[in-house]
């Protein structure tokens, strides 16, 4: 068994299967939570040749309804053992962090990209209704790079507490890098890019939408690269 060949003893694995089930995702989803599993790993592709590029129905549910666990998705080739991390500077964001270094750190030859995409500058700072007089320009361009600096303030904190917990797993500096980049094509996009363009094998991401009122609900921008993410290994973490 491929597990045992890890290193996970037999001891460590337990085989269930569920006959004629009605509804694979829900059974997925109830047998996890019956168990107190945090993860749920999975393929990405549908069971028929015409689907192999997008992503099962099975698999697309689970992403979308696990709001507890952690979800692994893989495709049937991973690009390489470079792992790129999406941050998005919240305290809540460290939550990545401390996944990978439970449950993926051990890699070997692993290297990580601490990346973040920071956001589009607000309405306030140029949508004023009438056009600036040279003056105004000035002082608004000098809030928009103080807006841009507080940003990456913020995202530099997280780095370097993210950093603190890696280099305390075992990784070396050398295995670390740190991207800040101002969005280009949009979060989604901009994240996607950076995957392909890198040629990074595990994407480790947050699921849950930002927006107010929808805490458990997957986000705008996890939901795109859910279904546009290619040769990786997805890491949708709650």
């Amino acid at each position: 068994m491929i597990l045992q060949e890890t290193g996970i003893s037999s001891d460590r694995i337990e085989k269930v299967f569920r006959v004629e089930s009605d509804n694979i995702a829900e059974d997925i989803l109830d047998e996890a939570r019956a168990n107190n599993i945090g993860t749920i790993a999975m393929g990405r592709r549908g069971m028929s040749e015409v689907k192999r590029f997008v992503l099962g129905g099975v698999s697309s549910r689970i992403a979308q309804e696990a709001v507890g666990e952690t979800v692994w998705i893989f495709d049937s080739e991973i690009a390489s053992r470079k792992v790129l991390i999406a941050l998005d500077g919240t305290p809540q964001c460290l939550n990545l962090i401390d996944h990978f270094t439970q449950a993926l750190v051990r890699i070997p030859d692993i290297a990580v990209t601490m990346y973040h995409v920071i956001p589009p500058i607000p309405a306030t700072y140029w949508d004023d209704g009438h056009i600036l007089s040279p003056e105004e320009q000035k002082k608004r361009d000098k809030e928009i790079e103080q807006w841009y600096a507080s940003i990456t303030e913020r995202v530099q904190k997280a780095f370097d507490e993210g950093k603190e917990k890696l280099t305390a797993a075992g990784l070396s500096e050398g295995q670390l890098e740190f991207k800040i980049e101002r969005m280009k094509r949009g979060p989604a996009r901009d994240i996607l890019d950076t995957l392909e363009k890198g040629e990074y094998g595990i994407l480790v991401m947050g699921r849950q939408s930002m927006a107010k009122g929808k805490p458990y609900a997957i986000g705008g921008r996890a939901y795109k690269i859910l279904n546009a993410a290619r040769n990786c290994m997805l890491c949708m973490v709650p």
